[in-house]
């Protein structure tokens, strides 16, 4: 992948369009995964984010810490990083500063930006002031996923366009199901913004069910969005973004069972995804496919020929534009996305942010 070529791409996009508020007829919506952006304070409700305390913490809880670790993570990575990780202020600090760095890099911010993986409202605050005053004027963080079993993270957006209506978390599948059905995963964030001409915008920010829970939970995941589109005012100017979790091979199946789920509501996004070739928002080390687990997609009231605000679905694209994104892995020389290391301090995320822009003519 040519790291040059995609952040010009990104820049060519922005200068085509406008993107963000340089002119009113014209915004962009970005997706971007932030990777278990927790804070170092303990949340009682909360013990998969014993994982993300300060080491000192850790040792003084002695055998308790222990005991939570062994009983809420069943892999041996995760527990071996819940027993020793030293997830201290430092290093939160050096996190939101890298994830900053990058926001801060994009040519031009989005009008709504989806932010899967945060622990709490607090961690959202907190990268926000590292952005310059005035970035974003809307903060939704829920925090409602804190079930037993549930990793206590969420999704969040953060807006210039003001809010219409209270946000509201969707479940999307029971705390307590019977044998054989999905466990809890995050909800899906709904919010309603005002857009430039007035009209409304809804935003459903998701986080569907990672890969090992298997296809489909991911797929009665995407009924649930489906349903909670269903309910809007027929016509709705909707846009659902974030983490799919839908890997190169759902997409690339025979049967398009996951174009299916989409074509019951009419969403439109880009043929990007059936590949799993580079580009992508993810790269996968087991078969060295890439992947867009992150997608927008857009109601088909923003499709239209006669659509008030019309979106591009070809302007979607990864966004590449510092180079603290990416890696060159030593062993086999791939350019990779950079995932944040706690040893060195360096890397930010294990995806790329994905981007799509829309416009009126009014």
């Amino acid at each position: 992948m040519d790291k040059i070529l995609l952040a010009l791409s990104f820049s060519a996009l922005i200068d085509s369009t406008s993107m963000g508020f340089a002119s009113e007829t014209s915004l962009s919506v970005m997706s971007y995964n932030v990777e278990n952006l927790f804070d170092t304070a303990d949340d009682p409700k909360n013990p998969h984010d014993d994982t993300y305390l300060p080491k000192p913490e850790k040792d003084a809880r002695g055998s308790a810490h222990v005991k939570s670790c062994k009983d809420n993570n069943s892999r041996e990575r995760y527990l071996n990083e819940c027993l020793s990780m030293d997830w201290s202020k430092g290093t939160y600090e050096t996190k939101l500063s890298a994830l900053a760095t990058v926001i801060s890099s994009f040519d031009e911010l989005p009008a709504v930006l989806v932010l899967p993986e945060t622990e709490n409202k607090q961690v959202v605050t907190d990268l926000m002031a590292k952005l310059p005053a005035g970035s974003f004027s809307e903060v939704i963080q829920l925090n409602s996923s804190a079930e037993k079993g549930n990793r206590g993270i969420d999704v969040a957006m953060v807006s210039k366009l003001p809010l219409k209506s209270e946000p509201k978390a969707i479940k999307v599948f029971p705390e307590n199901g019977s044998e054989g059905t999905c466990r809890v995963t995050r909800d899906i964030v709904q919010a309603e913004f005002e857009l430039p001409t007035g009209e409304s915008l809804h935003v459903f920010g998701v986080h569907f069910p990672s890969g090992g829970r298997g296809l489909n939970c991911r797929l009665q995941a995407f009924d649930v969005l489906n349903d909670a589109f269903k309910a809007l005012p027929a016509n709705s100017l909707a846009i659902a973004a974030g983490d799919f979790n839908f890997n190169c091979g759902d997409w690339t199946r025979s049967d398009k069972i996951v174009q299916k789920k989409a074509a019951e509501i009419g969403w439109a996004y880009s043929d990007k995804v059936n590949s799993c070739e580079a580009p992508g928002s993810s790269f996968y080390w087991g078969n060295k496919t890439w992947s867009f687990l992150d997608v927008i997609m857009v109601s088909p009231a923003m499709v239209e020929a006669s659509a008030s605000w019309k979106a591009d679905v070809g302007s979607f694209t990864e966004v590449i534009t510092h180079d603290s994104q990416m890696r060159t892995d030593a062993k086999t020389g791939l350019v990779v996305p950079n995932r944040f290391n706690i040893k060195t301090g360096k890397g930010v995320s294990d995806h790329l942010p994905v981007a799509m822009t829309f416009s009126s003519e009014k």
